[in-house]
């Protein structure tokens, strides 16, 4: 019985194998200039396949703009970014940054102007971020966890 499940485990794998070469082979139809094939490669079981020429011309290539729609935090303005871990733009187009290195959330207004600061305490974690407020936990020093809510700045005050 041990034997038959190795020859049909066996038999998987070269159907398996075939099915890949079969699936390589139709994939590269031979259009790239010589020189610029892809290569395919295997890391850690996951297949990586890098293409070194365009599969796109002037027409149907795609570009991202020159400038940025909004520019946030200005160096010596106060507005400093230290070790960002995330952002998201709220509803009103507030946007809110999650500044890691000193614990605070940036608040911006939709052209980038720094509203302000939610402070919350070192060690907490945010849940959720809604249009008016952070939830969050901290632990207490007896290793409680509390729920606390961070109010928000609102445009203009």
């Amino acid at each position: 019985m041990g034997r038959m499940a190795c020859k049909e485990g066996g038999r998987t794998a070269l159907v398996m194998l075939g099915v890949a070469l079969a699936c390589l082979a139709m994939s590269c139809n031979g259009s790239a200039p010589p020189g610029l094939e892809p290569t395919v490669r295997d890391s850690a079981g996951v297949r990586i396949v890098e293409s070194r020429s365009a599969k796109w011309n002037a027409e149907t290539s795609w570009t991202i703009s020159e400038e940025p729609i909004v520019v946030i935090g200005r160096a010596g303005s106060g507005e400093d970014l230290f070790n960002v871990r995330g952002a998201t733009r709220l509803k009103g187009g507030r946007i809110v940054i999650a500044n890691h290195g000193t614990s605070d959330w940036a608040v911006f207004d939709p052209a980038g102007q720094w509203l302000g600061e939610v402070e919350t305490p070192r060690g907490g974690r945010i849940w959720e971020i809604g249009s008016d407020d952070l939830l969050g936990t901290r632990r207490d020093e007896l290793d409680v966890e509390e729920v606390r809510m961070y109010g928000i700045l609102k445009p203009g005050g």
